[in-house]
């Protein structure tokens, strides 16, 4: 599904959205149906996040919440954003009709192996949205 389509479905059916959380890759956490938008540029995530922590009264929802669990991507998605993006480790669960944007590298990095901006650069990367829906 395309992510028009999917912000704009939640927001006819005026169902509560909760806060946006920021995941490293796309993962299921909890059992139920999900969908997953088309990937997007940075610039649309960026407005993303925007909306979510400064546009709240006009339907993005509650704020940010992080769950990149290391400090050199919560570091370059910070710079990527515009926004300040904390390390979080927690064990994050899906809720129904809630959005994870997605940040998640097009290539698998060696375990043990940080990386830097100009790698993140050079592998690539895109931007999702994931939705629980059931």
């Amino acid at each position: 599904m395309g992510l028009i389509e999917m912000l704009g479905k939640v927001n006819q059916m005026g169902m509560p959205k909760g806060k946006l959380v920021l995941l490293n890759t796309s993962i299921i956490t909890k059992p139920g149906k999900y969908e997953l938008s088309s990937p997007f540029t940075v610039d649309t995530a960026r407005s993303i996040v925007h909306c979510y922590l400064h546009d709240w009264n006009v339907g993005c929802g509650d704020g940010i919440e992080s769950a990149i669990g290391h400090q050199a991507t919560a570091d370059i998605l910070t710079e990527l954003l515009g926004t300040k993006i904390e390390m979080n480790r927690i064990e994050f669960q899906h809720q129904v009709n809630q959005f994870a944007l997605v940040f998640k590298l097009r290539s698998r990095v060696p375990e043990g192996v940080i990386l830097t901006r100009k790698e993140i650069d050079e592998l690539g990367y895109d931007f999702y949205l994931l939705e629980r829906v059931v």
